[in-house]
């Protein structure tokens, strides 16, 4: 029985505690490193250049891109 412990079962014990601190590891360090949370969307308003409605007013476009995103009709 002694024989049997010492070669199988020992190794396997401390294999799976190994891993397990392993894996206990890596999910520290990823949850540690989550992407910062993301500003809300606002939706905005803007007139796009050169652009007229029927009526011969200029259009008005509504959206919910950061600002600097270009935009084109």
């Amino acid at each position: 029985m002694s024989a049997l412990f010492d070669k199988f079962l020992i190794p396997i014990v401390v294999g799976l505690a190994v891993t397990g601190l392993a894996a206990a590891a890596g999910w520290l360090y990823r949850r540690g490193r989550t992407a910062p949370t993301q500003t809300p969307r606002i939706l905005r308003r803007f007139i796009l250049l050169r652009t007229e409605g029927d009526d011969g007013a200029p259009l008005q476009h509504e959206t919910t891109q950061p600002p600097g995103t270009v935009i084109t009709r």
